[in-house]
């Protein structure tokens, strides 16, 4: 308790984690992070899972994960959501920035809804 990463132990706090909210975001819920959060959650995850000073000690068990460690719809919907972040296409029921008549560009692109 009270060091650097006390937020994290035990609990799934994904929100937290990406966005530095340690007061209300210390929840599993992603609904409404960006797509450049998700991105985020991504990039830790495969960081910490890849490095080899961080070794697993146990698995969360909760909106992404069961208790066998697999992947659940969550997952597979945020990992959707970062791929489909690469180019003029719609993804997750969203617009993502696209070309429009006349030329130009418009941002229009629906967070993240779980």
């Amino acid at each position: 308790p009270g060091q650097g990463y006390h937020h994290f132990v035990g609990k799934d706090a994904s929100r937290a984690f990406v966005t530095g909210d340690f007061k209300y975001g210390l929840t599993d819920d992603v609904a409404g992070l960006s797509p450049e959060h998700c991105a985020g959650l991504l990039h830790w995850r495969d960081f910490y899972r890849n490095h080899s000073t961080y070794a697993l000690k146990g698995r969360v068990i909760g909106r992404f994960f069961n208790e066998h460690g697999q992947q659940l719809p969550a997952l597979k919907k945020v990992e959707r959501l970062v791929r489909c972040m690469g180019g003029w296409v719609r993804c997750m029921g969203g617009e993502w920035p696209e070309k429009r008549r006349g030329g130009g560009e418009r941002e229009a692109h629906k967070q993240m809804s779980m």
